[in-house]
């Protein structure tokens, strides 16, 4: 059982990927940086996609690994991560009980027999003041099919790369790299110490060894690919295959099928796709292009609002960055005044999408009698007329419009006909013009005067 600790909750920051000379790397997400939900508590490895605890469990009772992120949960020992925000934590040995934990996560591609591979990782103990022991046997093992653990025993398989001396790297991080031949179409890796207690050595201190894990690769040497590995969805892209042979493209799913032999391969994805590039030499590359849709926005329908209120225009999408009509950037938009109004929400690096809503006022307290403030003329069929409405008779109405001048450019006395804001057969420009409206209540002779204005928006 880990001890529990007080962290501040930081300002999440959006995470973006641009343009990217890619390592070919084997391992998903290697670096931990993509997340389905942030952590808040220890053992939630699978809260980094594609990282699972074999054991099943992430409830931090058993056995379970930890995912860290800085802005919202941060390491036991308070270790910042090698890259990025995000990094693994997992127990080697702790003494007084069998207790291991491992982390694990399939391939994008199976790795090829006979093929030669470099695999590196980045290792510290932090600062911790819990777990103060060192350990050796860090091993990482390579199978054809998930490994299994059934609560915290040591898991008992051969690694195919294991550091045998004991590691202590306190507050430091420590590059490990190897080169391996794969010997079997491997699909998974799954890392942590596979020796029993009695085989694992062990410095003096405290409790047990706890190590931070970060930037884990696996890639053949020579040939690579190179892109955008995010995308929106139905774009084009170009991917490079570099590489001092010829190449041969490949989807991971159906690696003995040939695509392409060209060195550039044009690509328009829907949903998210990983390649396999073969070179000579047994030198293979995969890369993977993930695919997110255009975030989707709604502002709502166009409205009347009351004069002298307001209301506010919330996207409510995560993680996007917003552009309004005034360019402003804020997430919601306060409206007081009637207009057009836009919204751009763009999900990076490049992924877009956006909406309008119109907004009217209207005159709350008329006594019956309702004047718009604004009308779309634009031949939409929708509020394409400024006219008066009114839920009681009246036995005598004149409407007029002035433009800015003061001319006179329409005037009706039947209420049912209104303006369509043209004037001599032409449209007007859009902008504020002055109505008057002149009405006796049929029922109790009362005189209405209003005056105003009403803006012509297209």
């Amino acid at each position: 059982m880990k001890t529990t600790k007080l962290h501040i909750l930081t300002i999440l920051f959006l995470f973006a990927i641009t343009k990217v000379n890619a390592q070919i790397n084997l391992v998903p997400n290697g670096d931990f940086e993509i997340y389905s939900s942030l952590p808040t508590t220890y053992g939630q490895s699978n809260l980094a996609v594609g990282w699972n605890n074999i054991n099943g469990d992430y409830t931090n009772i058993k056995g379970s690994p930890d995912y860290y992120n800085v802005i919202s949960f941060s390491a036991l020992g308070s270790i910042t991560p090698f890259s990025g925000n995000c990094q693994m934590g997992f127990v080697t040995i702790q003494i007084g009980s069998i207790f291991r934990e491992y982390i694990s996560t399939k391939f994008i591609g199976s790795m090829i027999s006979g093929h030669h591979y470099s695999i590196s990782f980045n290792l510290t103990n932090g600062i911790d003041t819990f777990y103060t022991k060192n350990s050796n046997n860090i091993g990482i093992h390579f199978s054809n099919s998930p490994l299994y653990q059934a609560m915290t025993e040591n898991i008992s398989v051969i690694p195919q790369i294991e550091i045998t001396n004991i590691i202590n790297c306190w507050n430091v991080w420590k590059h490990y790299s190897f080169n391996y031949t794969s010997d079997s179409s491997y699909q998974y890796i799954t890392i942590g110490n596979f020796k029993d207690d009695a085989h694992t050595l062990v410095s003096s201190g405290n409790i047990g060894a706890y190590y931070f894990i970060d930037k884990i690769e696996i890639y053949p040497a020579k040939v690579k690919i190179e892109g955008d590995s995010l995308i929106c969805k139905n774009d084009t892209i170009s991917l490079v295959a570099v590489s001092d042979t010829t190449v041969k493209w490949a989807y991971a799913i159906k690696p003995d099928s040939i695509i392409s032999t060209n060195a550039v391969l044009n690509v328009k994805l829907d949903i998210t796709t990983t390649y396999v590039v073969y070179g000579n030499n047994n030198d293979t590359a995969w890369f993977t292009v993930n695919v997110i849709n255009p975030p989707m926005i709604n502002l709502g329908n166009d409205t009347t609002i009351c004069i002298g209120k307001d209301v506010v225009l919330n996207p409510n999408i995560n993680n996007a960055i917003y552009q309004w009509q005034d360019n402003s950037t804020n997430s919601t938009y306060k409206v007081n005044y009637p207009g057009v109004y836009w919204v751009k929400a763009t999900i990076p690096p490049h992924c877009s999408n956006t909406d309008t809503i119109i907004i009217y006022y209207q005159n709350c307290e008329t006594g019956g009698i309702y004047i718009p403030n604004a009308f779309t003329p634009n031949g939409d069929g929708l509020n394409d007329i400024f006219k008066v409405e009114t839920v009681i008779e009246l036995k005598e109405f004149k409407l007029m419009i002035f433009d800015r001048t003061g001319e006179l450019i329409f005037e009706s006395s039947d209420i049912s006909k209104g303006w369509d804001g043209t004037f001599k057969g032409k449209a007007v420009p859009m902008g504020v013009y002055v109505y008057t409206v002149k009405a006796i209540i049929k029922d109790s002779n009362e005189l209405i005067n209003r005056e105003g204005i009403v803006t012509v928006l297209r």
